[in-house]
């Protein structure tokens, strides 16, 4: 079996030759039926998207579905797990949109609603029960006065986001599994020592801030444990524990632990006596 980018290739190569054969068709369609009027451009902010049957495509080119989305510049997709959804947009350029496609079968398929999340988007962590995601932000200079973003987007419920500004950029995402009702992000900003972690709650949107004593470098969770944890940057080694259902004090829900990295080193003299 070849590796993924060998069968990304091929998958490239077998989209590019269905989507040419069935270009080729709809212009020699056209040409017959419209005569010799004048070719009509695409509109300059629609984005064309592809579902490939995998691995029937590679069998059968035309095991693909096509729709065309207007207003919209696409230039990421992510998609879950064990959901059936598809989560478009670009940072290539400065945009708030989210747009969520339905993949599923049935009435809705390839429908799709946008979101707007206030700021430019950076990146998009969809939950793997598909029912909410986590977009990281890049708040414009200027039009805000916190450094950073994150948005909590509902993708099964026609709810609102929840917008969040914090005190430092985010720098990751975290997510338990099925039935993924916790989330952690992270912030980290070197130049001003603002370092800190956000519990996220779903379905309730509920975020809360936790301080961290220093750079975060691994974020993660537990889900038999009900435990988050940020490893650190320190010397002597540091993680922090998160309760994800702890609704007690600051103090009480999470923990840190400093120095284990100490315990396990090994000291000897030059004759290897320890």
């Amino acid at each position: 079996m070849g590796s993924a980018v060998d069968v990304l290739e091929e998958a490239a190569e077998v989209v590019g030759e269905a989507v040419g054969a069935a270009d080729v068709q709809a212009a020699g369609a056209s040409s017959a039926g419209a005569g010799s009027g004048p070719d009509v451009p695409a509109a300059p902010n629609t984005s064309e998207i592809f579902i490939l049957s995998i691995p029937e495509i590679f069998d059968d080119p035309t095991r693909l579905d096509r729709v065309a989305i207007e207003d919209v510049v696409v230039g990421s997709v992510s998609a879950s797990i064990e959901g059936e959804r598809a989560l478009l947009y670009t940072n290539a350029t400065p945009s708030d949109v989210l747009t969520i496609l339905d993949t599923r079968p049935g009435a809705d398929y390839l429908t799709s609603r946008a979101v707007a999340l206030i700021n430019p988007i950076r990146s998009v962590y969809p939950a793997p029960d598909a029912l909410h995601a986590i977009a990281l932000l890049d708040p414009v200079p200027g039009q805000s006065v916190l450094p950073g973003a994150f948005a909590v987007v509902p993708i099964d419920a026609l709810a609102p986001p929840r917008v969040q500004g914090t005190d430092a950029p985010p720098v990751a995402v975290a997510l338990a599994p099925s039935p993924s009702t916790r989330g952690i992000v992270t912030v980290r900003d070197d130049q001003t020592g603002v370092y800190g972690a956000y519990l996220v709650r779903m379905p309730e949107l509920q975020v809360d801030r936790f301080d961290l004593a220093s750079p975060p470098t691994a974020t993660g969770l537990v889900p038999v444990a009900r435990r988050a944890f940020i490893a650190q940057e320190h010397v002597g080694g540091r993680i922090t524990f998160i309760d994800l259902d702890g609704n007690g004090s600051v103090s009480e829900v999470a923990r840190t632990l400093t120095g284990f990295e100490l315990e396990a080193r090994v000291v000897g003299d030059a004759s290897g006596r320890n």
